[in-house]
């Protein structure tokens, strides 16, 4: 902390926050880091995939670690960011994959790690000049994201994972949930990934 100098600020991502915050072991932890923040010059970001304050252990301190954030809902890329994602990609591989954009951002959901993946699976093919098989690609990310689908899926409560059960058979316009369209998970009558899609069905 001396090295930022005087008008330093110390900056700490915590990813995949409920980890920490749901675990009992970390609750003196959480209570002495919430003391230290206020005599520190420091940011605090806690990433999660559900509510900061569902995240903290029930035994947790009398002032609510979650209550000194603000909170900031992320959703994945708009279409202009997974098309230049994919334009990126397509320059760092040396492969054009802006015509397979549709497919990818179908299969995908334009979610950052699935975006990748896909990304990296027609980059695969093009390299043997093959046309990306769906069904490959679908099984490679399924079995790649399959830790990232499942931290969502456990995310939810269980009228969102009734929603998803049934948007995953087709769309479902009667069923929707702010939550998972704020999420990026669904557009209100469809879920957006169709490898989130199978993800689903396959837990019906």
């Amino acid at each position: 902390m001396a090295d930022l100098g005087q008008d330093g600020r110390l900056v700490l991502l915590l990813d995949d926050f409920e980890a920490i915050g749901g675990n009992e072991r970390y609750i003196d932890f959480l209570e002495r880091f919430r003391g230290l923040t206020n005599h520190v010059r420091m940011t605090l970001i806690a990433a999660t995939h559900t509510e900061l304050r569902f995240c903290c252990h029930m035994s947790s301190v009398e002032s609510p670690f979650s209550n000194m954030f603000s909170v900031q809902y992320l959703s994945t890329c708009t279409e202009e960011e997974a098309l230049e994602l994919i334009s990126t990609a397509s320059e760092a591989y040396g492969v054009d994959l802006l015509p397979y954009a549709g497919e990818m951002l179908a299969l995908s959901g334009r979610m950052p790690y699935l975006l990748q993946l896909v990304c990296w699976r027609f980059h695969q093919a093009a390299l043997i000049r093959e046309s990306p098989d769906h069904q490959d690609v679908e099984a490679f990310m399924l079995a790649k994201a399959g830790p990232m689908l499942a931290r969502i899926w456990h995310s939810l409560d269980t009228r969102e994972r009734e929603t998803l059960r049934a948007q995953s058979h087709g769309p479902s316009p009667n069923e929707i949930e702010e939550n998972l369209v704020r999420r990026g998970y669904s557009d209100g009558s469809g879920i957006c990934s169709t490898v989130l899609a199978t993800y689903v069905a396959t837990m019906s």
